[in-house]
């Protein structure tokens, strides 16, 4: 954008503010502090995929996973966070989680579940359940070992 355009934009109604996008805006907060081990890039929308993957390796970032505009990428150093948010290319720097496959913890963040459950809305008084999968036969000697065989009544 030039100085003109630039001034443009700024004398539009309803624009607060118009200035240059700092590298640091593309880095979660998350990231104040990180440690060596894997991050997260988004790129841009129209960059190209090929000349960020090579900026981000040049940079000493060794991408262990690229799908489209997202790669995975082990930093050594936090210092190369800095460096990442600066390839023009790049839009988002965040910590990288490996998904869990097997979650005891979700319901009660997703659901609310824990909240319920220290109200006493703990399932104990349920009377009907509909279920498919998971129950074995639906008897209770062909029922999963984690459920009591007491709490079963096949009503078909």
């Amino acid at each position: 954008m030039t100085a003109g355009q630039a001034t443009l934009v700024q004398q539009q109604s309803g624009v607060v503010w118009s200035g240059i996008f700092q590298p640091a805006y593309k880095i979660d907060a998350a990231l104040a502090d990180p440690e060596p081990g894997p991050i997260k890039i988004r790129t841009k929308k129209n960059a190209d995929i090929a000349q960020n993957s090579e900026a981000v390796t040049r940079a000493g970032a060794a991408i262990v996973r690229q799908d489209g505009r997202a790669m995975i990428v082990l930093i050594e150093t936090g210092n190369l966070v800095t460096d990442l948010a600066f390839i023009n290319g790049v839009a988002w720097l965040e910590p990288f989680t490996f998904p869990e496959t097997e979650n005891e913890y979700g319901a009660g963040q997703i659901m609310g579940s824990t909240i319920k459950n220290n109200n006493g809305y703990d399932g104990s008084t349920q009377i009907l359940a509909v279920s498919d999968t998971g129950l074995g036969g639906g008897t209770a000697a062909t029922a999963h070992p984690d459920l009591p065989a007491g709490t079963i009544r096949r009503c078909w």
